[in-house]
């Protein structure tokens, strides 16, 4: 990841690790960023792209940050401009060297819905009322396969304002493979741990709760959705049945594959635009 100076505040632009580094040199140089900042399994990367140019800062990523002792009500928190730039794709680089593609504050979360605190984390009277005003209850969780340094970033900014949970499947440290995907999915399915913050739950609150980590969406990729109903009445085609709707994004999905998992029952849908966009089109069937 670049980080780009703006105003008084900092932006990320995220790098996919498979970019070489020309194209992670290109990157760094067009968004003007101050340094990138990289995780050490990428190490060799950084200091081959660091090669091509002495000039660049580059900064380890640290493996974890103790929040323990974090007082948050004595951050002082900047005002944004919503026009401001908030995060910086990067195309795929097909044609040539990748391209930034800047996502301001408000085109990333301005059209997604706005979602109210479960109740057993709130003592206002917003989640149960019935007042046109009120948001409506956070719902189930999303389970995906898209990577944060790509469209992942649009789905966690949608899980954050809906109030909802999302899981990211690790692809940068498990192999994309049938089984792999359903038992991430399976352990999501798990209920949730018990919180020493948090009161015990019974009855609805604690079906709300459970609700609340169940991942009833799956969103993806077509090269995934190809792995996983290669069986066409294997444990992927299963697992993709039993949710809500399946979302695919990204490339062209197969047209005999689609219209397999349709006829199977699938619930399937395709999003356009989440990373150039920062916002989700859905083309829902008729």
């Amino acid at each position: 990841m670049s980080e780009v100076p703006l105003s008084s505040h900092r932006t990320g632009s995220p790098s996919r690790p498979q970019c070489s580094p020309p194209a992670i040199l290109n990157l760094h140089t067009t968004t003007s960023s101050v340094r990138t900042i990289y995780h050490p399994k990428y190490s060799s990367l950084a200091e081959d792209t660091r090669r091509l140019d002495p000039s660049i800062q580059l900064v380890e990523m640290s493996s974890g940050v103790d929040t323990s002792n974090h007082d948050t009500a004595a951050i002082d928190y900047i005002p944004i401009d919503p026009d401001s730039v908030s995060h910086v794709f990067h195309s795929s680089g097909t044609s040539g060297l990748p391209k930034p593609i800047p996502n301001t504050h408000a085109r990333s979360v301005e059209v997604l819905p706005r979602r109210a605190l479960p109740s057993y984390l709130s003592s206002t009277e917003n989640n149960t009322s019935s007042s046109d005003s009120s948001p409506p209850p956070s719902e189930s969780a999303a389970f995906t396969t898209t990577p944060l340094f790509h469209g992942g970033v649009s789905d966690l900014l949608r899980g954050w304002m809906a109030r909802s949970m999302v899981y990211f499947y690790p692809t940068s440290d498990v192999p994309i493979t049938m089984r792999n995907v359903v038992a991430a999915v399976e352990a999501c399915q798990a209920p949730p741990p018990d919180l020493p913050t948090l009161p015990k739950l019974t009855g609805l609150s604690l079906a709300e709760r459970v609700n609340r980590f169940k991942p009833t969406a799956f969103l993806s990729v077509p090269y995934i959705l190809s792995t996983l109903v290669e069986d066409l009445d294997g444990d992927g085609m299963k697992m993709l049945q039993s949710m809500d709707y399946v979302s695919t994004g990204g490339a062209p999905l197969d047209t005999s594959i689609g219209d397999a998992m349709v006829e199977r029952g699938v619930r399937l849908v395709s999003r356009l635009g989440s990373s150039e966009c920062g916002c989700e089109s859905f083309h829902l069937p008729t």
